[in-house]
């Protein structure tokens, strides 16, 4: 290989790799919190509108409450992280432990947001008018992409917690 042909350092090839692998799984994070917020918001607003036994809308029940606002929780968890992960990132630090867990979690919370919202809507939540089948669907794809839960806690398992490499 030509010297003019050489982006940035030779032999720092890899570690270029793990940094933009690490900004691929930020803005991966993003979209997955905005997609799982989205969902929330679907099951909240049907929740809101339908109405059952004396008038009374579903959300008024806490079997339906409760799995919503424990989505609500961990959607701000993991876009906490993303946040931490982004700054760490922006300020040119490792950020790997950060990123990984930030997409670990988000990919977790959005799929639990669509899973509810599907369960909160019974049929209807398979009805394309009602979106949340379409971002069911989607949102699966990215608890294996672009990395799979069981790479990040290898990730984690090796590097923050000190355990021998498993593969």
């Amino acid at each position: 290989m030509h010297k003019d042909n050489l982006i940035g350092e030779e032999g720092k090839g890899w570690s270029y790799l793990l940094d933009t692998l690490n900004a691929e799984r930020i803005v991966t994070t993003a979209g997955l919190i905005g997609t799982g917020q989205l969902a929330l918001q679907l099951a909240v607003n049907y929740a809101k509108e339908r109405v059952v036994f004396n008038d009374t809308p579903i959300g008024a029940y806490q079997g339906i409450q409760f799995p919503l606002a424990k989505i609500r929780a961990e959607l701000e968890l993991a876009q906490l992280m993303n946040y931490k992960a982004a700054w760490l990132y922006d300020q040119k630090k490792p950020n790997g432990t950060e990123a990984n867990m930030a997409k670990l979690i988000a990919a977790e919370a959005a799929f639990h947001a669509c899973d509810q919202a599907m369960q909160v809507m019974g049929g209807y939540g398979y009805a394309k008018e009602y979106h949340i089948e379409r971002l069911w669907r989607d949102v699966r794809l990215f608890k294996i992409a672009p990395v799979s839960e069981e790479m990040i806690l290898n990730y984690i398992s090796q590097h923050d917690l000190g355990l021998p490499r498993s593969y």
